[in-house]
């Protein structure tokens, strides 16, 4: 919900059939976000970035800093919390914004900064805190955690090092600290963040199922420590939780034409063809009664990003993506977060 909309009281049509708005801006609180992608990919920095293209990933890293310079824009002085992938645009060289170290540049606005998940856990939560843990988009779960044996050839080193990250945090231990820092910084005014399980999707597109899945349901077990750790502070009840999708896939099996399954008997053409079919540009005549492949593809199963199953920790169970967003203190006012 924009500033502009809450501030003036506008509400949707299916807003007003329930009342007036009870969301209010979040400028002046603290913000973050936490992404398994490289951090200049879409979902990270549209929280922050203008630009035509969203390639230009040193234009959106520098504007996550610095905000939108060339033009008047909404005005940001970088984010509370920020943690992910994409080590390219810090490292000074071709990929960082004008060839600068961007490591020192979020250092000199008084940002800590985090290499790996010992430095992470121990950065002070009352600071703006950068974490960035290796280049590209994070190592999936699945490799993470059963064929960690995949994690010894990659050159990822967020310092530029040759040689792998080590000691990476995964989605639910950024996710938490990212809360430390914004319950901390944001006070009463609350907070809002933005946790992405970006592999779900990236896998998908390579139909990794088996990635897939483990990073659907890595995401799901943040979910449920997110409820623990908003319990533990005391803020469950004053907090909005969303858990939604970019967009979505489905977990499920799909046949070419060549394979699917044929019709068992002919079907009449009326059910395939026009009824007034082009002439046919071939001598020989057409054979209407001739069985065609069938045009059904395979079926899918899909899980509601709105169903819920309790499990233990150790076994998760899958959601879509989620983010968090904390609203202010002061109940007097009916006041919630977006």
């Amino acid at each position: 919900m924009s500033s502009s909309s809450a501030a003036s009281g506008y509400a949707p049509p299916f807003l007003q059939a329930i009342g007036p708005p009870q969301l209010t801006p979040i400028q002046g609180s603290a913000w973050g976000a936490v992404s398994t992608a490289f951090i200049a990919d879409a979902t990270p920095t549209a929280l922050t970035a203008h630009t035509r293209l969203r390639s230009k990933y040193q234009v959106v890293v520098d504007q996550v800093l610095n905000g939108v310079r060339n033009y008047t824009w909404t005005s940001t002085d970088g984010p509370d919390a920020y943690f992910g992938g994409g080590a390219e645009q810090f490292i000074a060289g071709t990929g960082s914004p004008g060839g600068k170290d961007f490591y020192a540049e979020f250092a000199k606005k008084g940002y800590s900064v985090s290499w790996n998940k010992t430095a992470l856990l121990a950065a002070p939560n009352d600071k703006r805190a950068l974490g960035i843990f290796c280049k590209s988009n994070f190592p999936v779960w699945l490799d993470r955690n059963v064929f960690t044996d995949n994690l010894g050839t990659l050159k990822n080193d967020p310092s530029g090092a040759d040689g792998p990250a080590k000691d990476l945090p995964g989605l639910k231990e950024m996710t938490l600290k990212a809360i430390d820092v914004l319950h901390t910084r944001g006070g009463k005014k609350g907070f809002f963040l933005m946790s992405e399980a970006a592999s779900i999707d990236k896998q998908m597109h390579t139909l990794d199922y088996d990635r897939a899945l483990g990073d659907l349901l890595e995401l799901d077990d943040t979910v449920r420590a997110t409820i623990e750790k908003l319990k533990a502070l005391k803020i469950l009840d004053e907090t909005l939780i969303v858990v939604s999708a970019d967009h979505g896939h489905g977990f499920g099996e799909s046949l070419p034409l060549s394979t699917a399954p044929q019709p068992p008997f002919p079907i009449p053409p009326s059910q395939h063809q026009p009824t007034n079919p082009p002439p046919q540009t071939s001598s020989a005549a057409p054979t209407p009664n001739t069985p065609r492949p069938s045009t059904t593809t395979g079926t899918s199963a899909t899980r509601s990003a709105s169903t819920r199953t309790r499990v233990s920790p150790s076994t998760p169970s899958p959601r879509k993506a989620s983010a968090t967003a904390r609203a202010p203190t002061s109940r007097s006012t009916g006041t919630r977060g977006t």
